[in-house]
């Protein structure tokens, strides 16, 4: 299965971090798994706030050299869908990731029960 990665997600697989459910865990380790270069930009500015403490350019490529993972750009056809989601979500990474998930067609592999309000199928 393929799936989308959210950025805790992310996170929590690189770094083998036991909140990273099994379920999420199986499923990153059987699929073709994108990652948005938004979570990248993220953990940027969250690194750079000093809200996490993380090696951005480790994170750029430990995905960058795993089989099975792709980076996943922000297109037009991204932007256009998240100009039609409901505000039911303050974060704009997470909208984003949102409208990815749903233009990609796959599910959104994350611990945030919120985004399940959104129509994408989420997985956890």
């Amino acid at each position: 299965m393929n799936a989308l990665l959210d950025t805790h997600a992310l996170l929590w697989w690189v770094t083998d971090d036991r909140r990273l459910s099994s379920r999420a865990r199986a499923l990153i380790g059987q699929g073709e798994i994108l990652v948005s270069v938004v979570s990248l930009w993220e953990i940027e500015i969250k690194r750079g706030l000093n809200r996490i403490d993380v090696n951005t350019h480790a994170i750029l490529g430990e995905v960058s050299r795993t089989d099975g993972f792709h980076w996943l750009p922000v297109m037009p056809s991204h932007v256009a869908r998240l100009i039609d989601l409901p505000p039911l979500h303050g974060d704009p990474f997470d909208r984003m990731l949102v409208s990815q998930a749903g233009q990609e067609h796959v599910p959104l592999i994350t611990r945030d029960k919120a985004l399940r309000r959104y129509p994408v199928d989420v997985v956890w």
